[in-house]
């Protein structure tokens, strides 16, 4: 019977000493829940565990789950819309008391003078047809009913073009230079002095130089009245219908950068200019095409080019309306 009560103590002995550390570990865990529920600063979580009903918990554990599902998806549109438009802005100011006025570009919504076109007795066939050596789309339904009477009559008004020139003993490069109103119609001659000509698909365009402005402070303002002779305006059936201006600005020997601003007609436009310059990376393009040598990034350019890209292969020139400084020779719209 002591052998038995010495077997017995003996297992009790071997079984607590067995136990003994594993206690110790449990408690040491059971202690490090408890410091991390009394001092955890993630929300809802301390909430959640003195909460003293169930119903009360059962709440909080359903708004710790929405909670961490709306984080995640607002994680995941983060880097969705990283991914999708990778734009790196990166801008530098720096006190200066002058401020380079860029070049203003000044388009009417106008490509031809109609009282030249009546001078040669043209009919409106004809003139649709000289229209068409500018690269444009129709906006209008009675637009596409013009083009499209044209399209199907393309052949002999073709000819009629060519026999126009001959007796005129003239090119046709000559021809739509003289057929377009002057700078003076719509710019002081002061202004007209200064003016460069460049041509777009909405018309000629006039681009007058900027200057250094040196000024602390807040600077002065330029005024640049336009005269819109509407009197002399010819409708084109790939053009705007509109009586208004397009205006542009541009750096000095560079490019038509930024975005058209349409001004209506009879209006007194005011555009601001910041001294901030910012400088866009990896944005993404907004037409397909991009301008070539010179690198810079002309939007208006690229608009000229896709219109007349499949032309200029067909034809191996360039047309009217064309920016494009490399070619030379022009082609008739056939």
């Amino acid at each position: 019977r002591s052998r038995d009560r010495w077997k017995r103590n003996g297992v009790n002995g071997r079984a607590a000493t067995a136990e003994g550390p594993k206690r110790e570990r449990i408690e040491d865990e059971h202690s490090f829940f408890i410091l991390f529920k009394e001092n955890s600063t993630i929300h809802g979580v301390r909430d959640l565990f003195v909460s003293p009903a169930k119903d009360l918990t059962f709440i909080w554990v359903i708004l710790l789950i929405i909670a961490c599902v709306l984080t995640f998806h607002g994680c995941s549109q983060v880097f969705t819309e990283f991914m999708d438009k990778k734009v790196v802005v990166s801008y530098f100011v720096h006190g200066n008391d002058s401020l380079e006025i860029p070049d203003l570009l000044i388009c009417p919504l106008n490509r031809f003078n109609r009282s030249f076109f009546e001078q040669y007795n043209m009919t409106q066939d004809l003139r649709q047809y000289v229209e068409l050596s500018y690269p444009g789309l129709t906006k209008h339904s009675f637009q596409f009913n013009m083009m499209k009477r044209i399209v199907t009559n393309m052949a002999a008004l073709d000819d009629q073009l060519n026999e126009l020139l001959r007796r005129l003993d003239t090119t046709f490069t000559k021809f739509i230079t003289q057929a377009t109103l002057p700078c003076t119609a719509f710019l002081s001659e002061e202004e007209c002095s200064r003016a460069e000509e460049a041509l777009t698909f909405a018309g000629k365009c006039f681009r007058i130089p900027g200057k250094i402005q040196i000024l602390p402070g807040y600077g002065m303002g330029r005024t640049v009245i336009v005269n819109l002779p509407i009197q002399f305006y010819h409708l084109g059936s790939n053009n705007f219908a509109n009586d208004g201006l397009i205006i542009k600005l541009a750096a000095s020997n560079k490019g038509i950068d930024n975005d058209l601003s349409f001004v209506p007609a009879g209006v007194h436009s005011l555009i601001s200019i910041t001294a901030t310059k910012y400088s866009f990376l990896n944005d993404p393009p907004k037409y397909t095409c991009e301008e070539g040598d010179n690198r810079n990034y002309s939007r208006v350019w690229c608009y000229d080019a896709c219109l007349t890209e499949r032309a200029e292969q067909t034809c191996n020139c360039s047309l009217t309306a064309s920016m494009d400084k490399m070619h030379t020779n022009l082609c008739t719209p056939k």
